[in-house]
Order: structure tokens, then sequence, then C-alpha cells
């Protein structure tokens, strides 16, 4: 019965050689020896998740731009040809004297024009650009969080790999151990110093021994893969990997300060942090909504009846608008506005204890 089983173990064994490549995950000499360091980089470079978040910072950037225009100066440039062909005086406040038409028309009319519009006056911008900046914060950070995610990931991928090929090595010394002493075993048994018994039993040693190769070398071919995928060179690259050195010995180092140099460099705690800071820019920037703005006016252009026939003309003046009624509409942006920033608050403590 139990050579029977070792014939089994064994038949399973060259089945599975047959049916797929099981040899040892174990890089050709002129492959190149991939270092830790490398794989880091490489993953840095060409992982999904720091591709997505470089393209994060380049959005917020975008935003930052856009809530900071509100207090830049605007300058617009327009020229507008047209043809009048009946135009009453009255109803732009002329009364024509006595013998002068009220209907005048038709003839041609000629602007081209400058307009320079600058807020002297803007809360509301004031804030939504303090918004933006603290949106840039947090896509910096978490470009960060990113490439820290990314690098333990491959340095644990990197490990796994070394640690699977070190297994593979290890099972085939004791698999050619048991080849070995089942040899010596049908040997003896042969010259009839030993019993069927013992060479059944070094023969299921062995089977047990062929398994734990084939386990050992899908591992291996597994954590290769995952290596190869997530710091993004070909699957079919032979590589071989660098035996890591051993790090020296830096001693224990004290509770405080290692959770206040947590606090200050943690990345999600900054991403958090900003977040929450955003959210509190974005409540005084609705709440600015209710103030006044002042804006100051200028244009400078030609007008006349066509392009060939016109004249200097310009202004300069200024704007006051003061909001008096939006329906309701400033104060539902207020109170949301309030309830996401207690919501990044609530983050911020909880990323702080943890």
């Amino acid at each position: 019965m139990k050579r029977f089983l070792a014939l089994l173990m064994s038949g399973s064994f060259f089945l599975a050689l047959a049916w797929g490549d099981t040899a040892p995950v174990v890089p050709a000499a002129a492959a190149p020896t991939l270092r830790l360091r490398d794989a880091i980089l490489s993953a840095i470079q060409n992982n999904l998740t720091t591709r997505l978040a470089n393209a994060g910072t380049d959005e917020a950037r975008g935003m930052a731009l856009q809530d900071a225009a509100g207090l830049l100066p605007t300058l617009t440039g327009t020229v507008q040809q047209s043809r009048v062909f009946k135009i009453n005086l009255e109803s732009e406040g002329f009364v024509p004297g006595e013998g002068f038409p009220t209907l005048i028309g038709p003839f041609n009319s000629f602007d081209a024009r400058l307009q320079l519009v600058q807020k002297l006056l803007d809360v509301n911008a004031f804030w939504k650009m303090e918004a933006g900046r603290a949106g840039r914060r947090i896509a910096e950070n978490e470009i960060r969080m990113a490439r820290e995610q990314v690098a333990a990931t491959a340095a644990l991928a990197y490990l796994d790999a070394q640690r699977t090929q070190r297994t593979v090595t290890a099972v085939m010394a004791d698999q050619k151990l048991s080849e070995s002493l089942a040899k010596l075993a049908r040997d003896q048994h042969a010259a009839g110093i030993s019993t069927g018994v013992d060479v059944a039993r070094a023969e299921t040693d062995l089977a047990q021994e062929n398994l734990r190769l084939i386990r050992a070398q899908v591992g291996a071919r597994n954590a290769d893969v995952r290596l190869k995928r997530i710091i993004g060179i070909p699957m079919d690259k032979a590589i071989v990997l660098e035996d890591l050195p051993r790090l020296p010995d830096t001693g224990l180092l004290s509770v405080d300060l290692v959770v206040n140099q947590a606090l200050k460099d943690r990345a999600e705690i900054q991403v958090a942090k900003a977040a929450y800071e955003q959210a509190r820019d974005r409540v005084s920037a609705e709440k600015a909504n209710h103030l006044p703005t002042v804006a100051a006016l200028a244009d400078y252009g030609y007008s006349g009846t066509t392009y060939d026939n016109q004249a200097r003309t310009g202004s300069i003046g200024g704007r006051l608008t003061l909001p008096l009624l939006a329906g309701g509409e400033t104060h539902g942006k207020v109170v949301e506005a309030e309830a996401k920033s207690q919501e990044a608050e609530a983050r911020y403590t909880d990323v702080r204890a943890n």
C-alpha cells in the first residue's frame, strides 16, 4: 500500500511537469541584477497609482489658477460692425427739437474697444484663492503618499520574490537529499540489508519533497510575476535579485520622538490637514457672498460709422455690487460648506488619532 502511494505521488509530480512549466525560477546568469532601490524607482515611475497622482497634481494646479483668477485683472477686446435701420431717439432719452425727426436711420455703426476690469474688493475671491492653495497642498501630499505606498508595495514584493526563490533553492536541496536516500534504500534492499518498507518510506518522502518543490516553484513564479507587474517591466524579462545588506542597529527610539515625527511627516496627516483648511476656506468664501464687491473699470477704443471713419473714445469708472437677495442660495451654500468642514475636521482628527 505504501509503495502504491509513493508511485501515485511520484506520478502526480511527473504529470505536473508534463502539463506546465515548473522549472525553478532561477534567472539566467546573463540576466541583469535588479537592486531594491531600482525596483522602487521603477515602480514609482511606472505604477498606475503614482501616474494618477501626478495627473491629480496638474488638475489641482489648474483649479488653483482658476480660483486665483477672481483677484486678477481681466482685459477683453471687442470689434463690432453693424447696420442700424431705424432707431427711436425718444427711447434713448433724447427729445428731438422741432423739425428734427424722432426716427433716424439707416446708418452704420463701428466700435473697436479694449476693456479693463480690476476688482479692488472681493472677499469671496480671496478665500477661493486660499482654498485653491490648500487644494494644491492636498495634491502634493497625495502624490507623496502614493509614492510611499508604491515604494512599500514594491519593497514587499521584492522581498517576497527573494524569499520564494530561496525557498525553491532549499526545497531543491531537500529533494536531492530525498533522491539520494531513496536510491540508497533501493540499493540496500537489492543487497538484502533493508526491507521493502524502508524503500517505500524513502520513496514516499521523495514524492512529498517533489510536491513541495512544485508548490515552491509555483509560489516563486507568482511572486516573480507580481514583482514585475508592480515595477512595470516585461513579464518575460529575466532578472536577478540582489541580496540585501544587513542594516546597522540604530538602537531604540523614543516613543514621543517617533510620534512627533509621524505627526509632522506622515503624508496622510498632511492631506487631512490641508483638506480641513480648504474646507474652512470654502466656508469663508461662501459667507463672503453676502459682502459687497468693488471693481475699477476702464475702456478705450475707436467708434464711428465704419473702420476707416472713426474717432478715439474711452471711459473710466468704478462699480459697486451689493448682493441684497439671492433667494436663500447663499445661505444654502454656507450650510453645505460648514457640513463639509465638519466632515473634514472629523477625518483629520481620526487620522491623527490613528
